[in-house]
């Protein structure tokens, strides 16, 4: 998990991307939001919609940013038996998954915008659709499934990380 900074107020007021990686079937989640102390907001209602009651989130792996090193978000964590694994300080490549997962969906997004002429303030739409073709796009490191068939077959066919 990680939360990104854009530059630039987008066309609903966000400024910041919650991204939820799942290392297991690859699926990426993001969230927009307005400030930082919406993140433990975004992350209680993502638990509720998304993680599966019939298999446990282990550990949660985030950099120590304030958003995600407060007491609130600890009680959390603590209280849905999920393990908080912070980087050490400076090290964002100890959260590489993520952090590679930013870039891919920066990347993905920029070039949308580019091509389509879009204006920098729309950057949430585009974000949106980066992570959805990521979501649905075939991976080789799981055999040509995409993270979205992984996410419903629970059971990728290879141990890749």
């Amino acid at each position: 998990m990680d939360l990104m900074t854009v530059p630039v107020i987008s066309y609903h007021k966000y400024k910041y991307i919650v991204v939820i990686v799942d290392n297991f079937t690859s699926y990426a989640w993001i969230g927009l939001i307005k400030t930082k102390d919406q993140t433990l907001d975004f992350f209680a209602t993502w638990y509720d919609e998304f993680a599966d009651p019939n298999q446990r989130i282990l550990n949660l792996r985030s950099d120590r940013g304030g958003e995600f090193v407060n007491h609130a978000f600890n009680e959390f964590l603590k209280s849905k038996g999920i393990k908080h694994q912070q980087t050490a300080p400076n090290t964002p490549q100890q959260n590489g998954c993520v952090e590679h997962m930013n870039q891919t969906l920066t990347d993905k997004a920029e070039a949308m915008r580019l091509d389509a002429g879009c204006p920098k303030s729309w950057w949430e739409f585009l974000f949106r659709t980066a992570v959805h073709v990521y979501n649905w796009t075939p991976l080789k490191r799981t055999q040509w499934k995409t993270p979205l068939e992984n996410l419903l077959n629970k059971k990728p066919d290879v141990s890749y990380f």
